[in-house]
C-alpha cells in the first residue's frame, strides 16, 4: 500500500518484509526508488478501504442461455466440384450429405452419435454410416491423418473416410446435433 513520498522515493507499507517480489513489482510500476515500512495486514486493509472504498462484492451473473444460430447456406456447385475432385485425387468416395428429395437423411443418426459434437466440430468430421467393423466418416480434408486416428481412438473402429464439401459438412453437423452453439 503506497503511504507517502520521502523525497523522490515512494514509501510502501507491506505486511511481509520478506516479499521482495512485491517490492520489485511496485518499483517497476512506479519507476522510482521504493522504501518499505512494515505494517499489520489489518492496518493495510483499513487504509485501502479508506483510500479506495469498500471492496466490491463479487457478482456472479447468470449464464446467458445458448442461442440457436442459423445453419450455413448450402454448398455451391463449385464447392461440390472441388470436393469431388479432392476425393478423386485422394482415391476416396465422394458423398453428398444434403437430405434427399424423398425426405430421407443420408446420415445414419446412430453412427453419428458415436462421436461427440465437440469432436465433430473441432476435427471437422461426421460419422455417416456404420459397416461391419468400420465407421464411414465424412471429412472435408482427406489428407489430415489425425482425423482417422481420433475416430479409431474414440470408437475402436477403423474409419473409412469419404469426402464431402465443407459447407455440407457444417450443415450436416448442425442438422444432426442441432444448431445450438456448444
Amino acid at each position: 500500500m503506497p503511504v507517502a513520498f520521502d523525497g523522490e522515493a515512494l514509501v510502501v507499507a507491506v505486511s511481509d518484509p520478506d516479499d521482495a517480489e512485491a517490492v520489485k513489482v511496485v518499483r517497476q510500476l512506479a519507476r522510482r526508488e521504493v522504501r518499505v515500512v512494515l505494517s499489520a495486514p489489518g492496518a493495510i486493509g483499513r487504509a485501502q478501504e479508506r483510500m479506495y472504498g469498500p471492496r466490491p462484492e463479487p457478482r456472479f451473473a447468470p449464464r446467458a442461455p445458448a442461442r440457436a444460430k442459423a445453419p450455413p447456406p448450402p454448398a455451391s456447385r463449385a464447392e461440390l466440384r472441388r470436393a469431388e475432385q479432392l476425393a478423386r485425387h485422394a482415391g476416396l468416395d465422394f458423398v453428398e450429405l444434403e437430405p434427399r428429395p424423398d425426405g430421407t437423411d443420408p446420415v445414419d443418426l446412430d453412427a453419428a452419435a458415436r462421436i461427440p459434437l465437440r469432436v465433430c466440430r473441432s476435427y471437422r468430421l461426421l460419422p455417416v454410416a456404420a459397416e461391419i467393423g468400420r465407421l464411414v466418416v465424412a471429412v472435408d480434408d482427406p489428407f489430415d491423418a489425425d482425423r482417422g486416428r481420433i475416430v479409431f481412438a474414440l470408437t475402436a473402429q477403423y474409419p473409412r473416410l469419404v469426402v464431402v464439401a465443407a459447407r455440407e459438412l457444417d450443415r450436416a453437423i448442425a442438422r444432426v446435433f442441432g444448431t445450438i452453439d456448444g
